[in-house]
């Protein structure tokens, strides 16, 4: 019983950590890009691959969540409606504080006009990416936003076709749908930009990440078994490639300048090196720790808070007195540290209304049971 109880709790270390690693780097990309300061020498230009690394491994997580449904009888609609609910209520208590707080502070600071705070609310609540984008007072939630209107798609079409979707229609989405973002756009660097007359571009990148994580569930599935029957001096070498990726990519967002087609070439050693994690198992359970989990929770809200830092420093440090440098390592400590203090609040929040709701039940089922016995 006991190991069957460890078993389930097992997680993917790898990618645990690979998750807060990049949502740092996401971090260091956008104040690189907007943080004000002088003796500003130093410029993350490639970053925004990294959101593809997220969609990818959102992908492949979703798809695996749907081949646990093994119910023939399940309402598959209801099941994905409370899916959605799921997903929401671990995304909007982040995404509504930091939303009221970046209100007050740009409006306190004459930044920010009573129409575009009201017109918030669609960013806010995660429903931009629909094309009600009203005013973007949060940039980096489009992803949350796009990658809940593609599971909300997807999730139906996926499940009545099991059998098929892996293996003939997610390559197919794949293939034309990086054919039409090469051809139509210089980089990977699309999200709200670009309403082709029905939705977002972004929504297309989306598709097409969330379908290849897909895709390399399937794969990682064979390739897993054999991994395990490689010698140790294989497993060895699979490892340092595999470390050599993600140093590869960590390279290329904090120092490559030029956005435009290498991005492609970035995108296939993202797809590689997660293919490997996936589907190794010797530093998958090397990390996989309370402290990584802990560190792969927090990577959520530092995705979410980061924001609001930069718009508060540009603020403060709007004569530009005070070095850039100082304000990237305020900036990166403040979000961090704001982030575990809000992670903790609304943990515990969730704790106690949950904790709640079940005494409730169970009072509840009390009286149930007495009433129908008397």
């Amino acid at each position: 019983m006991k190991s069957q109880t460890k078993n389930a709790s097992k997680r993917n270390g790898t990618i645990s950590l690979v998750k807060f690693l990049a949502a740092i780097l996401v971090m260091i990309y956008h104040g690189g890009r907007i943080l004000i300061g002088k003796n500003h020498n130093f410029s993350s230009q490639t970053g925004y691959v990294l959101v593809d690394l997220f969609f990818i491994i959102s992908g492949y997580y979703f798809y695996k969540s749907i081949l646990k449904i093994k119910d023939k009888d399940v309402d598959i609609y209801k099941e994905n409606i409370l899916a959605t609910v799921k997903r929401l209520k671990s995304f909007l208590p982040y995404t509504i504080t930091i939303g009221i707080a970046t209100i007050i502070l740009k409006y306190m600071n004459n930044l920010l006009l009573r129409r575009e705070a009201m017109m918030s609310i669609f960013n806010i609540f995660l429903f931009d990416m629909s094309g009600l984008s009203g005013y973007t007072i949060n940039g980096p939630t489009w992803y949350l936003s796009a990658m809940l209107i593609i599971f909300f798609v997807e999730f139906p079409i996926i499940y009545i076709n099991k059998k098929n979707y892996s293996k003939y229609i997610a390559p197919i989405i794949t293939i034309f749908g990086l054919g039409y973002i090469y051809k139509s756009f210089g980089s990977l660097n699309i999200f709200l930009t670009g309403w082709n007359g029905f939705f977002y571009n972004g929504l297309i990148r989306a598709l097409v990440d969330i379908n290849l994580g897909i895709i390399i569930y399937e794969i990682s599935e064979s390739l897993r078994q054999k991994i395990n029957e490689f010698g140790k001096t294989k497993k060895i070498i699979l490892e340092l490639i595999h470390i050599s990726l993600y140093l590869f990519i960590g390279y290329f967002v904090l120092f490559y300048k030029d956005e435009g087609e290498i991005d492609y070439f970035a995108y296939v050693v993202i797809v590689v090196a997660l293919l490997i994690s996936f589907s190794e198992t010797i530093l998958s359970n090397l990390f996989d720790k309370k402290i990584v989990n802990y560190l792969e929770r927090i990577s959520l809200p530092i995705f979410i808070n980061q924001f609001f830092f930069l718009d508060l420093l540009n603020i403060i440090n709007e004569s530009e007195a005070y070095s850039f440098s100082l304000m990237l390592l305020i900036y990166s400590v403040a979000t961090i540290m704001f982030s575990i203090i809000e992670y903790h609040i609304i943990n515990f929040i969730q704790l106690l209304l949950k904790k709640n709701k079940l005494c409730f039940g169970e009072k509840y089922e009390k009286k149930k049971i007495k009433y129908w016995i008397t």
